[in-house]
């Protein structure tokens, strides 16, 4: 039984994540479609700990925390200043702290998964097509290749790799150019 939950947990982590959801809005697949073709292009890449470690959403979350409480502080200060009580009793600020703090913690988060959203994009998009982005973007994909060897040095490797074997006059780079204006 034991075995069996911690199968079952280990399946809804591997299927429920924030990079089929960029799958399903680049490529149209159905969720559980677009989970597995983003494990396959991660496990393929090696880049599970880069997938796995979420040190942008935690920062952003810590963010969206602190600007939840610099406007609860906020509201605070508007209710003690206008002079506004939203409920009599012993202590209305907390009830403005609360709201200022919801408001802020909500808003917050609603940009920031715009941000969270947009990498997520960029590293499903670089690890799918490496070779398109240095050949039609050379200087932009130069600084991500280095930034990325810096943060994870030998998790880019196989860019370098794709190169050499892409040359820059390879039959095969100009069929795919050719292709990708058709």
């Amino acid at each position: 039984v034991q075995e069996f939950l911690v199968s079952c947990i280990d399946y809804v982590a591997l299927v429920f994540h924030n990079f089929a959801m960029v799958y399903v809005g680049m490529y149209g697949y159905n969720y559980l479609q677009a989970a597995d073709k983003a494990n396959i292009l991660f496990f393929k890449r090696g880049w599970q700990d880069i997938v796995d470690h979420s040190l942008l959403s935690n920062l952003l979350w810590v963010v969206s925390l602190m600007i939840a409480g610099l406007c609860g502080c906020i509201s605070m200060e508007i209710e003690h200043v206008w002079d506004i009580s939203l409920i009599s009793g012993d202590e209305p600020s907390s009830l403005s702290f609360c709201i200022g703090f919801l408001v802020g913690f909500i808003l917050s988060n609603i940009l920031f998964s715009v941000i969270r959203s947009s990498v997520n994009t960029v590293v499903v998009c670089f690890a799918g097509s490496p070779t398109e982005f240095q050949t039609f973007h050379p200087e932009c994909s130069q600084i991500m290749r280095n930034a990325w060897k810096e943060s994870w040095p030998g998790f880019v490797d196989f860019v370098e790799k794709d190169d050499v074997r892409l040359g820059p006059h390879s039959p095969s780079r100009r069929s795919m150019r050719r292709n990708l204006y058709i």
